[in-house]
Parts: C-alpha cells; structure tokens; sequence
C-alpha cells in the first residue's frame, strides 16, 4: 500500500449550501501560516469547503484504501463545538458518512479524521480523488466562533498490479473462479 502523505488543499471557499453565517477569509485554510479562516455564527455556519488536493501522483486505476484529513481548529467563543465534516466528491456532492469532532479552546489543535483504511463509506476511486472538486466540508450548528488554520488529506491506496488497470484485474480473477 502506498500513500501520499498529508497534501495541503488548493482553494478554501465557502459555500452558502446550508447555515447562516458565512466563514470569513476561507482561502486560509491552504497552509500552515496562522492565519485562519472564521465563523463568528449567532446560530449554526455555512460549509467551509477545502478542495483541489493534488493528488495527481495516484495511479490510474489504484484502489483507494484510506482516507486521513487533518484539521488544525480553535474554538473562541469559551465553550465546546461539534464540527462537522464530510466528503464531496467530483462533482462537489457530499458523499459517504460523516465524521464529527468537538473543538473546544482557544489553543490550535489538529484534529485527525478518518485513517489508513476508512474510506468513510463513500466508495472512492483514483479518478475522483484526483479531481479538482473532491475535497472536504465544514460546518456547525450552533452559536460559536470557529477558526481553523488548515486541512490537509492523506490517500493511501494500492497501484494496480503489473500496470493492468484493476477493473481488468478483477476481471481476469472473476472468470478463474
């Protein structure tokens, strides 16, 4: 199994698909700089969108066995927030199960979601992990003030074998048995 390590991901957006309050400065998120992208909402935030991960070195045609995303966040508003996160897919779709994790202080935290073998019940494959839409999605839903620094993701996948694509090699095992 090989992995690509952990990417930062190309443009952070906001996305105003749900919630109330729009996440300020999302183009933060795409490295580790210490400035952040925030949502001071009175009620619940809009998605915080982290796509575009480079992920150009996975062979066609590999098997996708994990999926890790990092998030370094902080909570500002002297309480504890659930942060939700989920997978979109190519074409900007949230796909699979979400994952959620508690943020709560002021000090940054990275947070890791998911792991070498989780591919979050969302049936990856090569093409769409390399597409420039794949990527991840924030939000909350209650009152609180949410910053977070950067997200990175980490693929691990397998290469197809002897450079024959893998659904060919599915095939061939198929018609042995």
């Amino acid at each position: 199994m090989a992995s690509t390590g952990n990417i930062f991901c190309g443009p952070g957006e906001n996305n105003a698909g749900i919630g109330a309050t729009a996440w300020t400065n999302p183009g933060n998120v795409v490295s580790d700089n210490a400035t952040d992208a925030t949502c001071n909402a009175p009620a619940s935030s809009q998605y915080l969108v982290a796509r575009n991960f480079d992920f150009s070195a996975i062979p066609d045609g590999s098997t996708i066995n994990g999926i890790t995303v990092r998030i370094e966040a902080s909570e500002h508003s002297g309480g504890t927030e659930t942060l939700n996160i989920r997978l979109q897919d190519a074409a900007a779709a949230l796909v699979g199960t979400g994952k959620t994790q508690v943020i709560s202080g002021t000090a940054k935290v990275v947070y890791t979601l998911g792991s070498t073998s989780d591919v979050w019940a969302a049936s990856p494959t090569a093409a769409m992990v390399k597409d420039v839409d794949f990527g991840v999605r924030m939000w909350f839903t209650t009152a609180h003030d949410v910053r977070i620094d950067y997200v990175t993701m980490a693929i691990e996948y397998t290469a197809p074998g002897s450079g024959v694509p893998a659904q060919a090699t599915d095939l061939a095992n198929l018609m042995r048995n």
